[in-house]
């Protein structure tokens, strides 16, 4: 499969055939929607896609399921992908730990197949992530299920018709504020790019933000959130080389050309010194293994202003960093690379970083036998004593400085050069 199938989404992965005929049999009323890959692709595939989707993903195991998803997850870049749910199915032996995965936002829901003894399960599994999704029925089809209940009267009816009207205008006018501040930032970013004046409507754009409460438009908020960083970023850099440039007095064009032009014979290279490596004989398979003898670094932080500073100090040093702001991301590099260090904060915004760390001492996968440093503002001795109880190998208060980033890589007894 190449190409996404419109109206299809909910996906169910599974690659026995015919694995799970029960649910599929129970999911008839969702027969338009449902689509059956077998295939990594297709899943990455349907990730990358704009529109939100759920995906079920059937495994010999729970553990297998993760695997599956989060090394799908792993492929696709933050900016491409969708909003969407994950439900893996399972064996009713695995609830315990499928709930517990659920509890701690690895997972959205799971449904029980094997074997399915709650037939509505499934559908209504499916009805509850669609909704938190925001993919619900549309206008002409909920409209459509009030006319077809005989018992309710016409009043009732019109009363019903006249409150789905008034919600889904709502909704599209939001949306349709959403979209134009999106617009407004994008434009704003290409101004600040052009050195040119910019103007935001920060009133409604206060208001805007203010108003989503709902964790069915968060996907909106963060993107948001994410456009007015960078537009941030973009007035500090102007700012920055604007007070570091020299400041030049007033002179005639005749006087500034004839210095412009005398500074510039006197200051020219003899040699080209522009490319460090000019006439110089580089062996690149010695440059790339150098760089793969790096310490392996992930940070997992959520709070932008502390990733960035963390990010910060660590870029003095020769090291290789990955970095993920919530705990999906971070499970997905844990279930695919292998990593020296892991830097972990505990309060992420889909789970407790403390659950990773127990999954990931738990479970056989690369990082096992990974030290975990829990990096938090909280000084407290019980989540001290959660921490070194699931295999934390360092407990940092942030800000995370110099001199405790050395105490830990001595600790660790690993390379930090700078």
């Amino acid at each position: 499969m190449n190409t996404v199938e419109p109206g299809k989404n909910i996906l169910l992965f599974s690659m026995e055939e015919n694995a799970e005929q029960a649910l599929l049999e129970a999911m008839t009323p969702y027969k338009k929607r449902l689509l059956v890959i077998d295939s990594y692709k297709d899943i990455c595939l349907y990730l990358s896609h704009p529109e939100p989707n759920v995906v079920l993903i059937s495994a010999k195991s729970f553990q297998q399921c993760l695997a599956i998803y989060y090394q799908a997850l792993d492929m696709v870049k933050d900016s491409d992908l969708c909003d969407h749910a994950f439900v893996p199915l399972i064996a009713r032996e695995e609830q315990r730990e499928a709930f517990k995965a659920f509890a701690n936002g690895i997972i959205d829901d799971f449904i029980v197949s094997r074997p399915l003894t709650e037939v509505h399960r499934p559908i209504m599994v499916c009805n509850h992530v669609l909704k938190e999704l925001g993919i619900g029925q549309s206008r002409k089809a909920k409209a459509s299920y009030v006319e077809q209940q005989e018992h309710f009267s016409d009043k009732m009816k019109e009363i019903v018709l006249k409150g789905v009207k008034r919600k889904d205008t709502l909704r599209e006018q939001f949306n349709h504020c959403i979209v134009e501040i999106d617009q407004a930032l994008d434009h704003a970013a290409l101004k600040i790019q052009q050195h040119q004046k910019v103007k935001l409507d920060l009133e409604r754009l206060k208001k805007t933000l203010s108003a989503i409460r709902s964790d069915d438009i968060r996907p909106a908020l963060l993107k948001l959130q994410d456009k007015a960083i960078q537009l941030l970023q973009g007035l500090m850099d102007d700012v920055e080389q604007a007070s570091s440039e020299p400041a030049i007095p007033k002179a005639n064009n005749a006087e500034a050309a004839a210095q412009s032009e005398q500074k510039q014979s006197s200051t020219a290279p003899k040699d080209p010194e522009f490319n460090q490596l000019y006439g110089k004989e580089v062996n690149a398979d010695k440059v790339i293994e150098q760089m793969r003898n790096l310490p392996q670094i992930l940070l997992v932080e959520d709070d932008p202003i502390s990733l960035n500073l963390t990010l910060q100090l660590l870029s003095h040093y020769r090291l290789n960093i990955d970095s993920a702001a919530n705990g999906r991301r971070a499970f997905a590099n844990l279930s695919s690379k292998k990593y020296d260090l892991v830097i972990m904060d505990t309060h992420l915004p889909d789970t407790d970083g403390i659950y990773i760390i127990d999954q990931l001492k738990s479970q056989q996968g690369p990082n096992q036998q990974t030290p975990v440093a829990i990096l938090t503002n909280m000084q407290s001795k019980a989540s001290m004593q959660k921490a070194k109880e699931v295999g934390g190998a360092a407990y940092l208060l942030k800000p995370l400085d110099k001199l405790l980033l050395t105490s830990l890589f001595d600790k660790l007894k690993l390379p930090l050069g700078g």
